[in-house]
């Protein structure tokens, strides 16, 4: 009987490299970082490097990490936790706009996503956060959840198209 032989598939060291790069940014930076205007970017580029170097589900996959991790770890304000889920889906929108406009004009569909994002989470933030905080903390929930999130969005997409320069797709 002949011996047979597991074939693995063949791996490039270069996407070993990125896709270990964009894991480890995801899931330790906010270890490291506790600004939402280094942060927020910073997570979001991954997430649009993970759907244009691999897939748009690759991409809505990890865009979940972030926000669990940051909320296990306790890097994420516990008032916070009951918009966790919402932001999970906000990363989707953004990834989902971008993947359908993408063939159009980035720098539009970007915008376009990035305003998706943050009127999503800006509406839900509102919904829920209005009965549940009290509002000292509510303002500053809301304010988090708000314009901010577009620009750390916008700015992720602008972070991700220089580094897709880079590395030369």
């Amino acid at each position: 009987m002949k011996d047979k032989i597991l074939v693995l598939p063949k791996f490039e060291a270069k996407e070993i490299l990125i896709f270990g790069f964009l894991v480890n940014v995801l899931m330790f930076f906010p270890f490291f970082v506790h600004n939402q205007w280094i942060t927020g970017p910073t997570i979001n580029a991954a997430l649009i490097l993970m759907w244009r170097r691999y897939s748009l589900s690759q991409g809505i996959f990890w865009g979940m990490v972030p926000s669990i991790i940051a909320l296990s770890r306790g890097l994420l304000p516990l008032f916070l936790a009951p918009i966790v889920p919402f932001i999970m889906v906000s990363n989707a929108i953004l990834l989902i706009a971008l993947n359908w406009g993408r063939k159009v004009n980035y720098f539009g569909s970007l915008f376009v996503a990035a305003m998706l994002k943050f009127a999503f989470l800006f509406v839900i933030s509102r919904l829920i956060f209005a009965s549940l905080l009290e509002p000292k903390i509510l303002d500053k929930a809301l304010i988090m959840m708000s314009w901010p999130q577009f620009i750390t969005a916008f700015l992720g997409g602008l972070l991700a198209y220089g580094c897709i320069k880079l590395i030369k797709e």
